[in-house]
């Protein structure tokens, strides 16, 4: 969820932009508005019980169903009150979902924006879902622009700065990473390199192979840090992969997970399926641990689930 750093970056934006362009503060609600969008489907599967996010469905995020509504709503104003730049206004959330999706290409997280028409996602990777360090840095700076005198302008450049600086380190380092990777394993399969730390400097690499996780640490200057660590990717192949045909067993283990672990158990004519993270993980909400029950009559239920955060 990139709702918080995106608001923070939008409103340094409107800041300059309103330097030159006088904007209402009713465009500005509409802007922002479309930039919060997105959390109406983390409201919805919280109150639905999905217990992954990256799925199909999604609602506040679609593009698709952003613009058929407010293109109607647009339209219904020009045709009440003939105003074409009342009516255009109403499109102004889509440039917020916009904006917002603009932050998800360099996040961790992979949705579909293009939903329903295709399930096509792209992800950079390289910040941590949440930006917080950002989020801190311009947060201070929105603090000291509230309290103090400091002229608007440099105040919005500096933030803006930072953020640019810190996306194009972490792009940087990531790209020098997965070189450094190239050589290490020329015939694995790097599965994912994602920060170990807040700041970033400590990048956790993952790679896969017949069966096999390899992870180590990497420090964007020093490289490979301590040394690596193999650890299956399934407890039993057979049965784990008999568990995988299972269509929601397989959406939840492609879907809610970055590296699973997934261990099978038959007790009593059912079988208890655990998938876990490999390794923990910097965001906001995370899975670490899910267990699905596939009773005798093939029925799936959850059993047990266990989730990460941030912190």
């Amino acid at each position: 969820m990139n709702i918080f750093v995106c608001a923070l970056a939008g409103y340094y934006v409107t800041n300059l932009i309103q330097k030159r362009v006088t904007i209402s503060r009713w465009s500005r609600f509409l802007f922002f508005f479309g930039i919060f969008l997105p959390a109406g489907d983390y409201l919805l599967r919280f109150i639905v019980g999905e217990i992954w996010f990256q799925t199909e469905g999604l609602i506040f995020h679609s593009l698709a169903y952003q613009t058929l509504f407010w293109g109607v709503a647009a339209l219904l104003n020009w045709v009440y009150q003939r105003d074409l730049k009342k009516a255009i206004k109403l499109l102004l959330p889509l440039a917020g979902l916009l904006f917002y999706a603009l932050f998800s290409i360099f996040g961790m997280e992979s949705l579909s924006f293009l939903a329903p028409f295709s399930s096509a996602r792209f992800s950079l990777g390289w910040v941590n879902s949440g930006f917080l360090i950002p989020v801190i840095v311009l947060s201070v700076l929105w603090i000291t622009l509230m309290w103090s005198e400091l002229p608007q302008t440099m105040v919005s450049i500096l933030a803006l700065f930072f953020l640019v600086a810190f996306v194009a380190y972490s792009g940087i380092s990531h790209y020098r990473i997965n070189q450094e990777l190239q050589k290490i394993f020329p015939r694995a399969h790097i599965v994912n390199i994602v920060p170990a730390n807040h700041q970033q400097t400590l990048w956790q690499v993952v790679t896969y192979e017949q069966g096999n996780y390899s992870h180590c640490k990497f420090h964007f200057i020093q490289g490979p840090r301590g040394e690596i660590v193999e650890q299956p990717a399934l407890s039993d192949i057979e049965t784990s992969q008999l568990a995988l045909l299972d269509s929601v067993v397989r959406e939840v283990y492609l879907k809610a997970f970055k590296n699973p672990v997934i261990q099978t158990d038959i007790q009593n004519e059912s079988m208890l399926i655990s998938i876990s993270e490999l390794l923990p993980l910097i965001e906001p909400i995370w899975i670490k641990r899910l267990q699905l029950r596939k009773n005798k009559s093939g029925q799936m239920v959850i059993h047990e689930i266990e989730y990460g955060t941030i912190l």
